[in-house]
């Protein structure tokens, strides 16, 4: 039985590369589909978790304020620097760095929910490290898609 057919897959593929020209390149889509789950996971712990989490251990608007400000203070204050370390030290490797910290901080945050253990300092403790890796890797991950794709004008696409 014939599960797909090679002709449709054809043209979709070509659908997809014509609109969308920087999934022709492999390191490009490898790339995208692991950035789209890390993303996704990174959302729901910098976004979702720790504010819900705030919010219901104090009941306060304004701590769940301080929380968000202490989260994006270490972004803005590393970016900078993690531009400069990108462009010396191997991108996929600080990249790789990056993400194992982040899954750290994240099963960091789940154990001591699930064991109730969380309080409101360590809340803020893992806000300002999902902070720090989120200033080192915004830029080297903007940087890293012109390493995976090799053609320089799909460059604008990915």
């Amino acid at each position: 039985m014939k599960i797909w057919n090679r002709q449709l897959g054809d043209r979709v593929s070509n659908i997809i590369y014509q609109h969308l020209p920087a999934f022709r390149w492999r390191n490009f889509r490898l790339f995208f589909g692991g950035q789209l789950l890390s993303m996704s996971g990174t959302f729901m712990t910098q976004q979702l978790t720790i504010p819900w989490l705030v919010y219901e251990l104090t009941q306060s608007a304004w701590l769940l304020g301080i929380a968000g400000f202490v989260q994006f203070l270490p972004t803005l204050l590393v970016i900078p620097f993690s531009g400069v370390l990108s462009d010396r030290w191997s991108r996929r490797d600080l990249l790789m760095l990056v993400q194992i910290l982040g899954i750290s901080v994240s099963l960091t945050l789940t154990i001591l929910t699930f064991t109730n253990w969380i309080t409101f300092p360590i809340l803020l403790v893992l806000s300002v490290l999902n902070g720090f890796l989120k200033g080192l890797d915004m830029p080297v991950r903007h940087t890293i898609v012109t390493e995976t794709v090799d053609d320089r004008a799909d460059w604008s696409n990915a």
